[in-house]
Order: C-alpha cells, then structure tokens, then sequence
C-alpha cells in the first residue's frame, strides 16, 4: 500500500496532464481498465458503459467527467503515448505554412498526447484523437478531435464523495475538431475557420440574447477570444508536427520524461552492466516515471536548425531575410501521376548567402 501511495504522490506532482489525471482520479483506475478493454475489443458500449458507471456511482450527468475519461482511456488503450518537441523545432514548425490538402494528414496513433508545457501560456498539452466506433453513423470517422489541458488541469486533489458532493469535474478541456472529409480541402482554411468560428458563435448567441453588455457575458467572450487566439497559433503546430512525426521516424526518441530525477538518469546513461540498468528502470516504472517520445533532437543538431537559432536568438535577420517553411504535394513516379508530401524547412538568408530549405519526404501516397 506504501508503494502504490508513493506512486500516486510522484504522479499527481507529473508534468503530463495525463498522468496527474490517472493519479488524482486513481479511485477510478478499475473503471478505467474496463472502459480500456472495451475500446481495444471495440466494443460499441464504451461511451455509455462511463456514463451509466458516473450516473449510478455519482448520482449526476457529469459530462465534463464523462468527455475526460473518455479521452483518458483511448489514449490509454492506444499505448499512453506522449509526444514532447524540441524547442528549435518548435520554432521551426511554428512558421511553417499549412497549405496542403487534408489527404496527407495522417495519425501516427489513434489517441495520443502532444505535451505543449512552455511553449504555450494558457494550455499544458493536447490530445489528439481519431476514434473510429463501429456504431459510428455521424461520419465523425473523418474528424480529427483535439482537447486542450489547461495550465491547472488535474492539480486539485478530488476524491469520490467530492464529485458525489459537487456533481461536476473542476477539470475541463477545451475542444476542437478538424474535418478531413473533404480529402482536397486545405488544412489551413480548415482550422482558420473552425477556430474563429467558436468566438462568433458565443458572440452571437450573447447578442441575440440581450446579454452583450452583462459584466459576466463580457468576462466569458475575454476569456473565449484569448483561447481562440491562443489556439489559433498552437494548432498550426500541432498538425504540422503530426507531419514531422510522420515523416523523420528517426527523429523520434524514447527516453524518460523530465518528472525522472536526472541522478537516476545519469545513473542509465553511465551504466555498462545489463542487469544494473534493468534493476534501475523496473525501479523507476515502479515509483511512478515513464517514458514519452522526444521529437526534434537530431533536427536540433542540423546546420539548418543551428542558423535558425541563431537568427532567433540574436535578431539580426531582417524580417524580409527570413523566409517560412511549407509543405509540398510533390508528383513523382511513371507519368508523374503519384504523389508524396515533403517538407521544406524554414530559410534564412543572410550576407553570408542563402541557407537551402532543407526538404523531408512524408509517407509515399499512391
């Protein structure tokens, strides 16, 4: 019982919005295996087997709860992966344009999660969810879904009689969706329009109903333009490091995340003997660390991501010296009549001459 306790204080203090989710709502881990079971048998009851579990153990509709045990345990049955990004190629995919049709936007993983940290100001990280239900009659299997962690979300311990008290989930996310039915479509305008859509709407129904001018309705459209704003520059990212994980398998390294004491890391690092290093990691999985995928580290070494720091860092590159990466549908093959996504770094161009986009090729597409 020591053990299991002193896991749960390591992961609840996690970085990962996930695993402080599974730690703080741990009095619900045996319903999380069952719902967990159900989505890797695809079972079609998963969704309404949690909402009649919530609705006869809590006494209430607590959809919040409902949306974030969903998602929690589609990620888990799809592995617990946790992506984080280098921070040169945050920059990098941040001024990269998203000009390409929805076919070339495919998922490494049906439920993932993308860990944002310090690269945003409002939100934590993003799942990224494709679901496929085989009672699924809405045509939601060409929706890519994204739920943003708040900053202090799953920082509050809670408890079984709380939300049996309360009857609502302080932990909220905030989503979006992407709608690839139209394979030529093009993901920029897609994601223009449904981000700045969600304002409006709120707007409108405010105005409509004669409450533009309460204090309250005015304090709830700052908030909406704030993350819609700060979503409006996070997704663009997200989607494009979709791209890049696709595309630069090498450039996906698992390793332990950053909650793991960098003494025990160390400890991995210098260690020759096998069964050390065994005993070592069976010992941090046991008190609670894990590993996440780090993308971007050998794109950090590169001459092209060492000229982008330096541009960044000390400002002297001119705005009009300073050109964005994009994507390519590039033809290829007999009569050119096949097509493959490639990937063109940002250019900087200097005194020193122009420094070439560097192109990556993405999954062939016949």
């Amino acid at each position: 019982m020591g053990d299991i306790m002193s896991k749960i204080r390591i992961t609840e203090k996690s970085s990962y919005g996930p695993i402080r989710f599974e730690a703080r709502y741990s009095f619900l881990q045996e319903m999380f295996n069952v719902a967990k079971k159900k989505i890797i048998n695809k079972e079609q009851d998963c969704y309404q087997f949690v909402g009649n579990w919530i609705d006869k153990n809590i006494n209430g509709d607590n959809l919040e709860l409902i949306l974030n045990i969903d998602i929690f345990t589609r990620f888990l049955a799809s592995g617990r992966i946790i992506y984080e990004l280098d921070k040169i190629l945050f920059e990098a995919l941040s001024i990269t344009e998203l000009d390409i049709p929805c076919s070339t936007l495919n998922l490494p993983y049906s439920t993932f999660y993308i860990q944002l940290g310090e690269y945003s100001s409002l939100f934590d990280g993003v799942y990224v969810d494709k679901y496929i239900s085989s009672e699924d009659v809405n045509g939601e299997e060409d929706t890519i879904w994204f739920y943003f962690v708040y900053k202090n979300y799953a920082k509050n311990k809670t408890s079984l009689s709380q939300l049996r008290r309360d009857k609502i989930c302080g932990d909220k996310l905030r989503s979006c969706e992407l709608d690839i039915s139209e394979p030529n479509s093009i993901i920029k305008d897609i994601l223009q329009n449904e981000i700045t859509s969600s304002f409006y709407i709120q707007y409108s129904i405010a105005e409509r109903n004669g409450t533009l001018n309460n204090e309250n309705t005015q304090l709830h459209l700052q908030k909406e333009k704030l993350e819609s704003e700060e979503i409006l520059k996070l997704f663009p990212l997200v989607v494009n490091l979709i791209l890049y994980i696709n595309s630069q398998n090498n450039d996906v390294i698992e390793d332990w995340n950053k909650d793991t004491p960098i003494e025990k890391t160390l400890r991995l690092e210098k260690g020759n003997n096998v069964n050390e290093r065994k005993n070592l990691e069976k010992g941090l999985l046991e008190a609670g660390y894990s590993k996440v995928l780090y993308v971007g580290k050998n794109f950090a070494k590169t001459k092209e991501a060492n000229l982008l720091a330096k541009a960044l860092t000390t400002g002297k590159i001119l705005s009009t010296h300073f050109r964005r990466g994009h994507f390519r549908n590039q033809p290829y093959g007999k009569n050119n009549l096949l097509r493959k996504v490639v990937f063109i770094a940002p250019t900087i161009v200097n005194e020193g001459g122009e420094m070439l986009g560097k192109i990556i090729k993405l999954q062939d597409k016949g």
